[in-house]
This record gives C-alpha cells, sequence and structure tokens, in this order.
C-alpha cells in the first residue's frame, strides 16, 4: 500500500500544481520522506498536525469495519515499518472537518490505483536481517 501511496503523492504533487486541489496533499508530501517527515514531527509544523488527524481519521474508520478502508490498516502498518513512528498519534484537532473529508477521499483514490504510479515508484528497498528493519532508499 505505501509504495502506491507514495507514486500517487508524487504524480499528484507534479501534475495537480496548478488546481485548488493541490493543498488537500501538503500533509501527504510528509509521508514521501522520512528526514521531512521527522523534522515536522520534532517541530510540530501545521502539516504534521494535519498529517496526526488524518492517521487519527484513518484509524477511527478501519475500526468501523467498512470494507472500503480495509487498506487504511495496512497503510499504517508499512508505515510504521518503514520508519514513521505513527504510533502514538494523536489527532492535532487543527483540520476542518470538510477539508479533512476531502482528503480522507483522496487518500482513498491514491489506494484504488487510480493514479499511473510505475514512473513514481521507488522499488529499492531491503529488510536487514541483522537489525530486523525495512530500509527504504528514498530518492
Amino acid at each position: 500500500m505505501y509504495r502506491v501511496l507514495r507514486a500517487s503523492i508524487l504524480f499528484y504533487d507534479e501534475h495537480m500544481k496548478q488546481t485548488s486541489r493541490h493543498e488537500l496533499i501538503r500533509p501527504f508530501l510528509l509521508l514521501v520522506d522520512t528526514k521531512r517527515y521527522q523534522y515536522a514531527k520534532e517541530h510540530k509544523t501545521a502539516d504534521y498536525l494535519n498529517l496526526c488527524d488524518i492517521i487519527s481519521k484513518m484509524r477511527s474508520l478501519y475500526s468501523t469495519g467498512e470494507a472500503k478502508y480495509h487498506h487504511f490498516d495496512m497503510l499504517l502498518k508499512e508505515l510504521y515499518i518503514l520508519g514513521f513512528d505513527i504510533s502514538c498519534v494523536q489527532p492535532g484537532n487543527i483540520t476542518h472537518a470538510d477539508v479533512l473529508k476531502d482528503q480522507i477521499d483522496l487518500l482513498l483514490q491514491f489506494l484504488a490505483f487510480r493514479y499511473p504510479f510505475d514512473r513514481y515508484d521507488n522499488r529499492i528497498g531491503v529488510h536487514d536481517i541483522e537489525t530486523g528493519e525495512f530500509i527504504f532508499v528514498q530518492p
């Protein structure tokens, strides 16, 4: 799921810059770079707090058991494995309900393979047997 999400974010960022909906992906851009994510987390940036709202909403929606939110659990687990420490994320409560709904809808589009992602997919990564960690090489 993460590969699809990452590639979709990069595609959307490149091709939708001139639209009003481009602002919706600003917090998602933190998920394409662990260093950017860590910096935003340390400094509690607005994008990070917005992402906290998104992650909290994802957990809430997954717990409803609705099939369309099934991928959220897998994505949350993959984010944690890849170094995005989201296990203790609490809602930032800064995101307007309408914006949060639009961001969740966009996330569902990303996870439904609605965007071509081969060009944006970075398949480079290995599992380190000694440490048990997955090393994801980002461009």
